[in-house]
């Protein structure tokens, strides 16, 4: 029998704007996979740092208290560093237990997460089948395993590199069980921001009904290959009754890549809900390509409870959207836009700031795009190219950036790759901002038309107010202290 502790880290940023936090869904998965593949073998516990704070002291008495087999740990870029310091403190209490790292940081680092020392393996890719045939090597004694482990790297003992292939995507949806729910306390996330901007004031749970995009954008990860794999419409309505039933959920948050791509799909999610009589809410914080979606989708959609949807624009640029390989279809997204807003749904926008040689003049269309569109409300990142995407590859031939400055937040602008530097693409962001949501006619509309609380509504004003005029300043006068060889390489 293996005892897993299973952590999730939290980001430095984890404030303000971006204190935001969902269950689990990767650890919850790979939990539950390996449950039913090893019926009885293995307990389980999940520490989320995001709604439990810890200290280095308070990580170590737990790992005391609990005494695992294995230490496994999911982690986004963005929480690496934090990652490390947790593992050195392990590494350095705890020395004869494994840490094993999964999740995006990862798939995009690669071998690259092992050079602390303080780590013993990385699992890439899709992680159910790995992760449970790792658990079966661990229990077996072999802390090397010779048999090839999907995804599977480590430092052997003669100190040469293993590193598995990422060859065992699950292929059917309807093998992955649904996720361990019971491992967390759906109420502590009820409290944090949400990944849907307008957070549900009832009890609420994240869904993946998909894996995979046919899409090469060149700042998108590749964790689930580029294979679209449903589940059946049937078995999305199964997990969700057995939340609304088991765990009195009433909202839905739906965060697949793409979770239209096959149209005939989403429209018997439709049928199949109501069917069923289920009275939810749901939305989609992402997970839609905009530019295939139409009139009688969305208002299916709507009918069956969505109230909250994003539009990935990214750029208003043709010329950008071709380098990029999103290649929107800007006329279509722009009337679907207006067709989603008309059915009641709450319509948000998300644009990236800052590509490759990105000009002035095509910033500024981007800019001018979200603010003549029926969106209620928008997201304006900075691009920030993260290890192992395309991007990443382009901006370290072209801009010399290393694996270590792609570590960045993309709320906040930390170099810049395009065709203007790192202060005035900031100045550039929080114009966007301000044109945006300053307009009286869209302030009216989002009043108007706010799906929940209207006092929530409020106090997200009052934060982008606080990100715009004191955060924002302040990173401005911080960064005018830089050193010049460090603003150089802005």
């Amino acid at each position: 029998m293996a005892r897993v502790l299973m952590i999730k880290p939290k980001h430095p940023h984890f404030k303000g704007l971006n204190k935001t936090a969902t269950p689990p869904l990767g650890l919850m998965s790979l939990a539950a996979f390996a449950r039913e593949r090893r019926p009885g073998k293995d307990v389980f516990v999940i520490a989320d740092e995001r709604v439990a704070p810890r200290t280095m002291d308070d990580w170590a008495d737990l790992v005391r208290e609990f005494n695992p087999d294995l230490i496994a740990v999911s982690a986004v870029t963005v929480e690496r560093r934090r990652l490390e310091r947790i593992a050195a403190r392990f590494k350095a209490d705890f020395p004869e237990t494994p840490i094993i790292v999964g999740g995006p940081l990862a798939s995009a680092s690669g071998a690259r997460v092992l050079e602390s020392g303080n780590i013993d393996y990385i699992l890439q890719g899709e992680g159910e089948v790995g992760f449970t045939d790792f658990l079966d090597a661990l229990e077996n004694g072999d802390r090397f395993p010779e048999r090839p482990i999907s995804g599977l790297a480590f430092i052997n003992k003669d100190q040469t590199l293993v590193e598995n292939p990422m060859n065992l995507h699950v292929p059917d949806m309807e093998e992955i069980p649904i996720p361990a729910w019971n491992l967390i306390d759906l109420a502590d996330y009820q409290s944090l921001s949400h990944f849907t901007p307008i957070d549900s004031s009832t009890r609420y749970a994240v869904l993946f009904t998909s894996r995979g995009c046919p899409y090469g954008c060149i700042y998108c990860h590749r964790i689930f290959s580029k294979k679209f794999r449903p589940m059946k419409a049937s078995r999305v309505v199964d997990e969700m009754e057995f939340l609304v039933k088991t765990y009195q959920v009433e909202s839905f948050e739906i965060i697949d890549d793409i979770f239209n791509l096959d149209y005939g799909r989403a429209m018997e999610f439709c049928r199949e809900i109501k069917r069923r009589g289920l009275k939810v809410r749901i939305s989609f914080p992402n997970g839609v390509r905009g530019d295939l979606l139409d009139r009688d989708l969305l208002q299916e959609l709507a009918s069956v409870g969505v109230y909250e949807m994003a539009f990935a624009v990214e750029t208003a640029s043709p010329r950008v959207q071709k380098l990029i390989r999103k290649n929107v279809k800007l006329d279509k997204i722009r009337e679907n836009i207006a067709i989603a807003a008309e059915a009641g749904i709450f319509a948000w926008g998300f644009f990236m700031l800052g590509f490759p040689t990105e000009t002035r003049k095509e910033l500024m269309q981007t800019i001018k795009f979200a603010c003549a569109s029926k969106l209620h409300g928008a997201y304006f990142f900075t691009v920030v190219p993260f290890e192992g995407t395309d991007l990443a590859a382009m901006a370290a031939a072209e801009h010399g950036l290393q694996p270590k400055d792609l570590w960045g937040d993309y709320h906040h602008v930390n170099k810049s790759i395009a065709g203007v530097g790192a202060r005035e693409l900031s100045l550039f962001q929080a114009l966007a901002f301000s044109l945006f949501f300053f307009d009286p006619r869209r302030a009216y509309r989002i009043l108007r038309d706010y799906p929940l609380d209207r006092m929530q509504a409020v106090r997200k004003f009052l934060a982008l107010s606080h990100f715009l005029f004191i955060e924002k300043p302040l990173g401005l006068i911080k960064d005018s202290f830089r050193s010049p060889a460090r603003s150089a390489r802005d």
